[in-house]
């Protein structure tokens, strides 16, 4: 997270799955428990809470969509609540279908986010320059003399 050399796509990702997509998704079993579909064995619920764990702490880059700035044209705004409310719906009236899908769909995409960062960061190495030259940040300015203050800043020399 901290890297200097990130690149500017690495903002569009998560590192590792984030804490509440997590909490959801390591819940599956009780969904499915739910919806009486039977119970699942107690070591393939504690080897799927392991592996959920895992992706956590992972530095799998997952799609985050935060820096997205999505617009919704006028004529899409009715069709867009509709949607909303169609799906708050749904969400009420059959709350475990929902989340056992959209569980499902998630951890589906997971691989799909983690090409695109390895698309992205393969376009990025084969933009920079072929023969090995890495261009260096610039550098901040500076003085040619520590008592003298720069000849376009208008400010006084020294402050009282």
């Amino acid at each position: 997270m901290d890297d200097p050399n990130k690149p500017a796509f690495a903002a569009n990702f998560f590192t590792g799955v984030p804490a509440p997509a997590g909490a959801i998704t390591v819940l599956l079993p009780i969904y499915i428990a739910f919806l009486e579909l039977g119970r699942t064995p107690a070591a393939v619920t504690a080897a799927y809470t392991l592996l959920i764990a895992f992706l956590m702490v992972s530095r799998l880059p997952v799609f985050s969509g935060k820096t997205k700035r999505m617009r919704v044209p006028p004529e899409l705004v009715l069709p867009a609540f509709v949607a909303v409310i169609v799906f708050i719906a749904l969400l009420i009236a059959y709350p475990w279908h929902v989340l056992s899908i959209g569980t499902v769909l998630y951890l589906l995409c997971l691989p799909l986010g983690y090409k695109s960062y390895r698309d992205q960061a393969r376009a990025l190495q084969a933009a920079a320059p072929a023969d090995g030259e890495v261009s260096s940040p610039p550098s901040a300015p500076t003085l040619s003399s520590p008592s003298e203050p720069p000849q376009d800043d208008d400010r006084p020399g020294r402050l009282h």
